[in-house]
């Protein structure tokens, strides 16, 4: 039973690790996006 406990914690952190990621490239893409319309401005 401690063995599968432990298991699930892990999946659970490398799920919320991704979700972070994907989150940070969002952010970095706007960035990205916000700096060209200024240029064209």
């Amino acid at each position: 039973k401690q063995q599968q406990q432990q298991q699930q914690q892990q999946q659970q952190q490398q799920q919320q690790q991704q979700q972070q990621q994907q989150q940070q490239q969002q952010q970095q893409d706007l960035g990205g996006l916000q700096q060209h319309h200024r240029v064209g401005v």
